[in-house]
């Protein structure tokens, strides 16, 4: 509802949005020496929310193969971020298109780029239970450690998310295959200054929150600090609808291919 349209045809969107930490209160609880950095997870909403708005009859399926060419950091404050949707293809009951994030209106200076898959009916959004990965009441960890680490502990001391992106409510599970816990939503109401009738499409906040435990299994296990660089895809089945979700992190000897 910020955004500003600068061109919108029946195949292709052009946005201006106008980014500010003190309208978008949650990025200063993700910044780096006091510096305000958009997170993958925020603009992966936003990509996602530009294309939902160039196709409001098809309902997004999926967000793949996100990378980030270069971050986006809030030096002096507020600033503006350009949003382009160019569709691909179109076949019977799927549109595809790429859609990116940028800071300048140069379209050859991306800074996050991504594929959208959009279906003309939730239903087809769907997936049989062959091709879902894992369910939460079937995982089993192989070899669990014995539970030490907390909440607090990690927040205080091996990950630099402010408040808003503590997300994260319980640590189930640990092990060398993977990770498991509990995250909680944070209401919309206290990221923005004024959110208005304005929801999360994705829920950015809990996204993010999901992906630290990949962070805490990484410096528990690793000694290391890793950040998102991207992701083979994100499937959407539903929109958000609860206060708490459980995830899991397998870390198999195979390759997921990011999924």
């Amino acid at each position: 509802n910020r955004a500003e349209i600068l061109k919108q045809e029946a195949t292709a969107l052009d946005l201006r949005l106008r980014m500010d930490p003190e309208f978008d209160l949650y990025l200063k609880d993700h910044a780096f020496d006091s510096m305000p950095i958009l997170p993958m997870a925020v603009a992966t909403e936003l990509l996602a929310e530009s294309v939902q708005y160039l196709y409001p009859d098809f309902e997004l399926s999926s967000i793949e193969k996100l990378e980030i060419p270069a971050g986006v950091m809030f030096e002096n404050g507020a600033r503006d971020l350009y949003l382009s949707v160019r569709e691909l293809s179109r076949s019977g009951t799927q549109i595809k298109a790429e859609v990116w994030l940028s800071t300048t209106t140069n379209s050859n200076r991306k800074n996050f780029k991504a594929i959208a898959a959009l279906e003309s009916q939730r239903n087809n959004c769907l997936p049989d239970a062959s091709r879902l990965p894992l369910r939460y009441d079937e995982f089993v960890l192989p070899s669990p450690e014995a539970q030490t680490m907390t909440v607090e502990y990690v927040y205080r001391n091996w990950l630099f998310h402010g408040p808003l992106f503590q997300g994260i409510g319980s640590i189930d599970k640990v092990g060398t295959e993977g990770i498991c816990g509990v995250i909680n939503a944070i209401d919309i109401d206290e990221c923005l200054k004024d959110a208005g009738k304005e929801r999360w499409l994705i829920d950015p906040i809990m996204l993010d929150s999901a992906m630290q435990f990949a962070g805490i299994w990484a410096r528990h296990y690793m000694d290391i600090t890793v950040l998102p660089v991207g992701f083979g895809k994100l499937s959407l089945f539903a929109a958000p609808n609860s206060d708490n979700f459980h995830v899991i992190v397998s870390v198999p000897n195979e390759n997921k291919n990011g999924e």
